[in-house]
């Protein structure tokens, strides 16, 4: 009887000790996982469709104007979904992976992100550059950042749910205090190729 709680600890240490990749889900990784790698690994997926747009609010600028060819799977490997976003490079003339977006069945505390990926976020408000709280209040859904060396990582989080989202202020609801409030809907990993200004006639001042 006492080997199942002693056990039940093990595993969640395994489990928090093991820090997710920042630029790969299921070893497919950003810049270098195809469409037939992604097939290989997860089987066949529940839709496939072409010419989307995707929307960041880290790099929205930088992506705007592309169309991807997206591959979605569903109730699958305990999450609600997973879309990959496969981008056409006209220079080599290859698809490559560059977002992975993971819609979460089991949504997460967000103060825990930071040692799932091993890297730290920050606090950014939605339709904001801003790094920090306004009064004291945090709005009811706003996103999480980190920018490590091998992707962006965007995460969305909302911190009321029902009728509460409804009626809850334009501003944001109190903060709660040192531990970031809410639940952690989806995560999205962001290829690096993507830059988050645009540098376009920057090399005339080299």
């Amino acid at each position: 009887m006492k080997r199942i709680p002693i056990l039940f600890v093990f595993f969640t240490v395994i489990i928090y000790c093991s820090a997710a990749e920042p630029n790969a889900w299921h070893g497919l990784a950003l810049d270098i996982a195809t469409d037939e790698d992604i097939i290989d690994e997860l089987g066949n997926p529940n839709k496939i469709k072409t010419k989307q747009k995707f929307r960041s609010q880290l790099i929205g600028e930088s992506v705007k104007n592309l169309r991807f060819r997206t591959f979605e799977y569903k109730k699958k490997f305990g999450i609600d979904s997973v879309k990959f976003y496969l981008h056409l490079d006209v220079q080599t003339g290859k698809e490559s992976l560059r977002v992975i977006q993971i819609d979460l069945k089991e949504k997460l505390d967000p103060n825990i992100l930071e040692d799932v990926y091993g890297v730290e976020f920050s606090l950014t408000a939605s339709g904001s550059a801003v790094a920090n709280t306004k009064h004291d209040r945090i709005p009811d859904m706003y996103y999480l950042y980190a920018t490590p060396q091998q992707a962006y990582i965007e995460a969305f989080v909302n911190r009321v749910s029902g009728f509460g989202g409804v009626f809850s202020s334009l501003g944001g609801l109190p903060d709660t205090g040192p531990r970031l409030p809410g639940k952690v809907e989806y995560v999205t990993l962001i290829s690096k190729v993507f830059d988050r200004e645009d540098k376009k006639g920057a090399s005339v001042l080299e």
